[in-house]
């Protein structure tokens, strides 16, 4: 089988892994780093930068540099508005009602824009094998919904990548750390990344010489992630230079990415000290001339100004506990991965919530990627002794008649899964049946996202079967059936991006284009 490489594409920065035997490797970039921020900076005359060497631009051209893209992907523009208004590039909206970043003249889709950091890491994979590499395992939150993760395999395709599993952080995260099932089966994994929180819940269990993960439940924000945190401590900075100039700032992108950039430094700053000097000098004013600021954040400042965000960490915490069906005293491990879980807070909250002191991974920055290459070892055929039970994120089920939602999988189900349920038609004599399969809690359908809308002809009876096939890799397959005729109708759900195969592939020629503009550009 051909080389299976294992990516962690993240919100702030990524990484591409390999096991050698069963040791896994984080791949180096041109750089000489483990880590290539997430960062695409489209240059006036066509050049383009990618990762280390696209983040000076975030000060020096921000308003066509794009970092944090996974935010937006497979999210339709008024989900994240609140996000695109902090932003100093510009989000607008597409024909679709899409996300999707202006630069000038031209757009480009959030998939495009992960598509070329991943395209860098298969680069960089290539260059350090010497072989093509061309399959890969991926990473995502495990919250994301149906829509996100297919819009993660749009953004594969058009790198050249044939992504073969999508695969939760968390797990990934779990599998890399080594978990000893001696020592206890039940672990909670808290994910804490750029843009989501993702809590998960496992068991593990070792089956003669194989460990075996099973997710028992999974909860999450996708809306919290240490972006949010940057950005609050970076209008706290803004607003007191203001305060004490007596005078308002002349803000532009250029100026906003400044505060962004001294936020970021502080907030890992106050990670390992409880103070941190700020000195930021040469800022506008509107009414002329300059204004400068020295202070002193302590961690205590800095939490207050989070607060209501430390606050929603607790949630998805006793969420998926209380689902799990775990009482906190059964816990063995509680593990920490994401850059911003090494914020003290989280670990504070962590062990308040869950009674036991948490564990970070020797690098919690490479464990999403280490976890993606064991899974990519698994499929390649080179281990045997780890297998992953997964479950499915969010309760699936179909519109009713009367505007309902009838779930037919519920949500932490295992993976795979089929069930069906029976239903009368609401028009006994109808011989058309209008199908909308729904992914959501609510309990009703507007409530829900609408992953399929469809209609079968030629229905005899009034009585129809809906039947729910959901693979290991979250691939969802929906059956119709008649069981008076046992005639049968089938579908295969590709989670509406709006994305026709045909746009697929004309935007996988755009990446290839943009990435040979990008070659001159990738080495220090």
């Amino acid at each position: 089988m051909a080389c299976i490489v294992g990516i962690d594409l993240g919100t702030t920065n990524s990484l591409v892994a390999r096991c050698e035997g069963v040791q896994p490797i984080v791949i180096p970039n041109a750089f000489g780093h483990t880590s290539t921020p997430s960062v695409v900076h489209f240059g006036p005359q066509g050049q383009l930068h990618i990762g280390h060497a696209a983040v000076p631009y975030c000060v020096l051209a921000p308003e066509s540099t794009i970092f944090g893209a996974k935010r937006f992907i497979g999210r339709k523009f008024n989900e994240v508005f609140d996000i695109a208004a902090r932003m100093p590039y510009r989000v607008d909206i597409d024909e679709n009602h899409l996300a999707t970043f202006e630069l000038g003249e031209r757009r480009h889709l959030p998939q495009v824009v992960s598509a070329l950091v991943l395209r860098s890491l298969r680069h960089a994979a290539e260059v350090y094998f010497g072989t093509p590499v061309e399959k890969a395992v991926v990473t995502v939150p495990a919250y994301f919904t149906a829509v996100q993760r297919q819009a993660t395999l749009e953004a594969g395709t058009m790198a050249g990548l044939e992504i073969v599993r999508l695969i939760e952080e968390p797990t990934a995260a779990a599998m890399a750390a080594r978990i000893d099932p001696a020592d206890g089966s039940y672990v909670a994994v808290l994910d804490l990344g750029g843009g989501t929180f993702d809590v998960t819940l496992l068991e593990a269990a070792r089956v003669d010489d194989e460990v075996q993960y099973e997710v028992l439940s999974i909860s999450g924000d996708g809306f919290l992630g240490g972006d949010d945190f940057t950005e609050r401590l970076a209008q706290w900075l803004e607003e007191t230079i203001e305060y004490e100039s007596g005078g308002a700032l002349a803000l532009d992108a250029t100026v906003r990415n400044r505060f962004r950039d001294a936020a970021e430094r502080a907030k890992l700053a106050l990670s390992d000290q409880s103070t941190v000097e700020i000195a930021l000098a040469h800022f506008p004013l509107k009414r002329g001339g300059t204004t400068a600021l020295k202070t002193l954040v302590s961690r205590a400042l800095f939490e207050d100004l989070c607060s209501d965000l430390i606050d929603r960490l607790h949630a998805p915490i006793r969420e998926v506990m209380r689902r799990g069906g775990i009482a906190v005293d059964e816990l063995a491990h509680v593990i920490l991965v994401g850059g911003a879980s090494r914020m003290p807070c989280v670990a504070r909250i962590a062990e308040t919530l869950l009674a036991r002191r948490p564990t970070v991974p020797v690098n919690p920055f490479e464990a999403i990627a280490r976890g993606a290459a064991i899974q990519a070892s698994v499929l390649e055929g080179n281990r045997k002794d780890v297998l992953l039970l997964n479950v499915t994120p969010h309760s699936l089920g179909i519109e009713l008649a009367d505007g309902t939602s009838r779930m037919i999988i519920r949500r932490d189900t295992t993976i795979p899964t089929k069930y069906g349920m029976s239903f009368r038609l609401a028009t006994p004599t109808s011989k058309t049946v209008e199908l909308r399969v729904l992914e959501g809690e609510g309990s009703l359908a507007h409530e829900n996202r609408c992953l399929l809308g469809t209609h079968y002809d030629g229905i005899t009876s009034p009585e129809v079967v809906v039947t729910l096939d959901i693979d290991a890799n979250h691939g969802l397959h929906v059956e119709l059936s008649e069981p008076g005729t046992g005639q049968t109708f089938k579908s295969i759900v590709h989670a509406d991006t709006s994305l026709s195969a045909d746009k697929v592939c004309a935007l996988t020629l755009t990446v290839e284009s943009l990435w040979a503009a990008s070659l001159v550009e990738q080495t220090p």
